[in-house]
């Protein structure tokens, strides 16, 4: 079924012949998706929760904020994407637009490392149309 007249292979009938391991799967409905998502992000919260505190090895006069920010990852990383939305949006109103972008790219990443898609998918797509 894959030659044609002239023994030719036909690039169409070849490329669905071939098709990826991940189309072959029936699919699953997106809230199937989005409940075994929030199930794994509820699980590494409860991991974060229970690791240990870091150890802070900021110089004592530094802020209480900044000490609370930095006592574990999920703070940390809580706490970097609220100061990185905040200088992106200060960036733009004073026309870096180049660094806000730089910025939205490093959020998203964070974003998409804790598997929040979403919420990633919003940050490059609010980033593709401040740029275009």
């Amino acid at each position: 079924a894959l030659m044609e007249q002239g023994g030719a292979l036909n690039p169409i009938r070849r490329a669905t012949s071939e098709r990826p391991a991940d189309t072959l799967k029936p699919w699953e409905p997106w809230r199937n998706l989005q409940k075994i998502r929030d199930e794994i992000k509820m699980q590494r919260l409860q991991k974060d929760e229970e690791k240990e505190t870091w150890t802070s090895i900021l110089p004592s006069g530094v802020s209480s904020w900044i000490h609370n920010a930095v006592k574990n990852a999920s703070v940390y990383e809580e706490t970097y994407l609220e100061l990185a939305e905040a200088a992106v949006i200060l960036n733009r109103r004073a026309g870096r637009f180049r660094f806000a972008s730089r910025l939205e790219d490093h959020r998203a990443e964070v974003l998409i490392a804790r598997t929040e898609y979403d919420a990633a998918a919003h940050v490059l797509s609010d980033n593709v149309g401040a740029c275009a």
